[in-house]
């Protein structure tokens, strides 16, 4: 058997090379995250005030800009409902904002020597929010609950949970199809989180959504639908928690009104500003700003069922005539980054070694009339009826313009474009899609594998040898042989072109000057177990 120390250590070694570094306290930072000096200078003490315990504030408030579907922790996986269930329910593993994976709900594991099982051993003394204690069998259900809900499925496709099985009553043994170099990173996921199979099981179907105990710092207070949320916390919880007793999370969807509410203090914490908020505040000693880069990357996609775009020669020619730098300085105004690859630099095996396609429009039209366009091609653009992603549409036109393209743009309603997607009617289409694990191997299985579903391979993409070759890496448990491999379906992908990487996007956050402990994580899905404010 193979220790789990040893071999995560040496995983967690080659994450730092290109994790994201951010502060505890939303100060300055390295490695693409930054927040202005107010935030640091907010969290630091002086002298013999160092040691006094801080005077905390009853009430967290934050702002997020919508109302979550559902609470169940193994529900809908939409944005708004992670932020609030994060706070109330773990995993057996967790991946902390640089990336790296830590012990949560199992306080150690084993891997076999074939790498097809993995036997973790849970943390002893754990109670759910009602205060009974968690058990191996409750993991077991946990999970076969998480996959047969379908938000988590996906990541979990090398789990053999027919033929694992609960040893005692603190260890469960995980049995896998095929080795995977992903496990860990999946039991992280907030979509598989543990709860207790004895009141699971007996809650009506009106209750599922707010009432499945969870082990987390926050249990389950009140919302009013459209509203607000409130958490309090859990006084079970078998960890630390620094944060406020109280959370309420308010549901603002307009960005500008959010800003307004943090200037005025009726909230703490605004979640998704623009650049232009964090450029206006940046320097304000009264308001902290807090960016990091996410596991999320905007993308150009092409609908490869479809002549002509399942032509690789075609795609190619398209990811001839993008300006990156242009997209992200005119179109995001500076939010976010140049893409270098095609996943996010942010997951563990991205490689920075990879080339992309570069820009040459004059490349564009020699491809196009190789591939029997000589006198340019007519295409349209779809993109969602959101304005930076109809500017982005425009100047994507104009791009495709000096390489031999006619295109234009067509602007659809958000869930009406998802339709069109799922109905393979789209052409050229702009997007953005995150990695929940945080790992490239899981990404790319996500966004090209011919086995993943339209919502996440958008382009319909499907080729056995990029298959063969992911499935290579994903089994692969050597984490240097992976990320070789992990290098190869990169280079492999980018040149086969389903997609156009344009940029890493950014988590922008404002909040009062007296907030503390506010770490972005690069999944978006933030974490405020440690974050508090000062009266």
């Amino acid at each position: 058997m193979k220790n789990w120390q040893k071999k995560v250590s040496l995983v967690l070694c080659l994450v730092l090379v290109v994790a994201v570094a951010l502060s505890a306290c939303g100060g300055s930072s390295s490695s693409g995250s930054s927040a202005n000096s107010g935030s640091s200078s907010s969290s630091a003490n002086s002298g013999s005030a160092a040691a006094a315990e801080p005077v905390k504030k009853d009430t967290l408030t934050i702002a997020i800009p919508g109302n979550p579907t559902t609470i169940d922790p193994h529900g809908k996986n939409d944005a708004t409902s992670m932020a609030v269930r994060r706070q109330i329910y773990e995993g057996l593993t967790l991946i902390n904002p640089n990336m790296e994976i830590e012990p949560c709900l199992a306080e150690s594991w084993e891997i076999s020597e074939d790498g097809s099982s993995y036997t973790f051993h849970i943390r002893q003394g754990v109670k759910f929010s009602d205060g009974n204690e968690m058990k191996a069998s409750d993991v077991a259900y946990s999970l076969q609950r998480a996959y047969d809900g379908n938000y988590a499925t996906v990541f979990m496709a090398a789990f053999d949970l027919e033929n694992s099985k609960v040893i005692d009553d603190y260890t469960y043994e995980l049995a896998l199809k095929y080795p995977s170099g992903t496990v860990l990173q999946t039991l992280a996921y907030p979509s598989v989180g543990i709860t207790e199979e004895s009141v699971v099981t007996g809650l009506a179907d009106d209750q599922i959504s707010t009432q499945c105990p969870g082990t987390g710092p926050y249990k389950f207070s009140a919302w009013a639908d459209g509203d607000s949320v409130t958490l309090v916390k859990n006084e079970n919880y078998w960890g630390e928690c620094a944060g406020c007793d109280t959370m309420v999370l308010r549901i603002i969807p307009e960005t500008s009104s959010r800003v307004v509410e943090v200037e005025t203090g009726s909230v703490d914490i605004a979640y998704d500003v623009s650049i232009t908020d964090i450029n206006r505040y940046v320097d304000d000693p009264n308001v902290n700003t807090y960016r990091t880069t996410t596991t999320f990357l905007t993308y150009i996609g092409m609908n490869c069922t479809k002549a002509p775009f399942d032509n690789p020669l075609v795609r190619q020619a398209v990811g001839h005539c993008v300006n990156r730098e242009d997209f992200v300085a005119m179109v995001w105004g500076g939010q976010g980054t140049p893409a270098t690859s095609i996943v996010s630099d942010s997951l563990y095996g991205y490689s920075p070694d990879v080339e992309l396609l570069d820009y040459n429009p004059e490349t564009s039209k020699a491809l196009l009339a190789e591939a029997g366009y000589p006198d340019g091609l007519d295409t349209y653009i779809w993109v969602r009826d959101q304005q930076l992603f109809m500017d982005a549409g425009e100047a994507l036109a104009n791009q495709l313009r000096a390489g031999g393209f006619n295109a234009q743009v067509k602007v659809v309603e958000w869930a009406s474009l998802l339709v069109d997607l799922e109905n393979k009617q789209l052409d050229i289409y702009i997007m953005n899609l995150g990695v929940p694990t945080g790992d490239a191997g899981d990404g790319l299985f996500r966004y090209f594998s011919s086995t993943s579903p339209f919502s996440s391979n958008t382009a319909f993409y499907s080729n056995p040898e990029f298959d063969a070759l992911l499935e290579k890496a994903n089994r692969e448990t050597d984490p240097a042989k992976r990320l070789e491999l992990l290098k190869e379906c990169q280079q492999f992908a980018i040149n086969d072109a389903p997609w156009v990487p344009l940029l890493n996007n950014e988590s922008l956050f404002l909040s009062t000057a007296k907030v503390q402990g506010l770490d972005l994580h690069p999944s978006t899905y933030q974490y405020f177990k440690d974050t508090y404010v000062l009266k």
